[in-house]
């Protein structure tokens, strides 16, 4: 498709994929400093003003086993990531811009990708840490 037949019609973009959530009482801190780079290395290119919302000082959890469960999951949810396309991600487009040029004005505007968002209902103990890794 032509971007000038993209760029001015497209408000939205979104991705999604469903991930396994813990089960309440099914959940387990992981305290590893590996597991911590791999976060913050995530993040780091994220502006300290959409940072400051987010539960980064948090540990992220696992499933464990329960009594009541032996998979320590139960359900799904969906994992996203949105991209708004306003006028200046218009001109990227228009200008057939890389991927990588897009993706760095939407970082600048706070965007948070399908991983880091598996990431973020990590440490919130909704989703597993190993669902991360999927993504």
């Amino acid at each position: 498709v032509d971007p000038f037949l993209i760029a001015p019609t497209l408000i939205l973009a979104i991705a999604q994929r469903l991930v396994r959530k813990i089960d309440a009482d099914c959940a387990q801190e992981i305290d590893e400093p590996g597991v911590k780079a791999i976060i913050d290395d995530s993040f780091k290119t994220l502006a300290d003003e959409y940072k400051k919302d987010l539960p980064l000082d948090k540990n992220p959890k696992n499933a464990v086993p329960s009594s009541s469960n032996p998979s320590g999951l139960k359900g799904r949810m969906p994992v996203i990531e949105i991209l708004e396309v306003d006028h200046e991600i218009q001109n990227l487009i228009l200008g057939r811009k890389p991927e990588d040029d897009i993706w760095q004005v939407a970082r600048k505007k706070g965007m948070i990708s399908m991983r880091e968002d598996a990431i973020i209902k990590s440490l919130e103990g909704i989703v597993p840490f190993t669902e991360v890794d999927s993504l």
